[in-house]
C-alpha cells in the first residue's frame, strides 16, 4: 500500500470570523469544560450529529499550539483554556447538504476553578 499525501495553502484557511453557521462566545479567562446535548441529525434524522469541533484561538496569546481545535462528544467533553480576550469558535460540518439535518446541539462551558 503506498502513502497518500495532501497538500494544504496556508492562504487557503476557511475564516472563521463573521461567519453566520459559526458561533463565537469570549469566555473568561481560565480552565472550562466543555459539554454537549445535542438533538441533531444529519440526512433526514438516518445519522445522530454527537460531536461538535470547537476552535479556540487562546493559543494566539499563549503559543500552546497543540490547543486550537477540540471535538468535545456528547460521550465525552473537553477541556479548553481561555485568555479572556480571543474569541471560541464552535460549529459542525456537513460534507453534502445541511438543508436536510434536523435538531440543535447546545455546548456549555463550565468555569473549571
Amino acid at each position: 500500500m503506498s502513502n497518500v499525501a495532501v497538500t494544504v495553502l496556508g492562504t487557503d484557511a476557511i475564516n472563521l470570523t463573521n461567519n453566520q453557521k459559526v458561533q463565537t462566545v469570549i469566555l473568561p479567562k481560565g480552565k472550562h469544560a466543555v459539554t454537549l446535548s445535542s438533538s441533531i441529525n444529519f440526512h433526514n434524522d438516518q445519522l445522530p450529529m454527537n460531536q461538535v469541533l470547537i476552535f479556540s484561538t487562546a493559543p494566539l496569546g499563549s503559543g500552546d499550539a497543540d490547543r486550537w481545535y477540540f471535538a468535545p462528544t456528547q460521550a465525552g467533553g473537553a477541556i479548553i483554556e481561555s485568555d479572556g480576550v480571543n474569541p471560541i469558535y464552535t460549529f459542525i460540518v456537513d460534507q453534502l447538504n445541511s438543508k436536510d439535518n434536523t435538531g440543535e446541539a447546545t455546548v456549555t462551558f463550565t468555569p473549571i476553578p
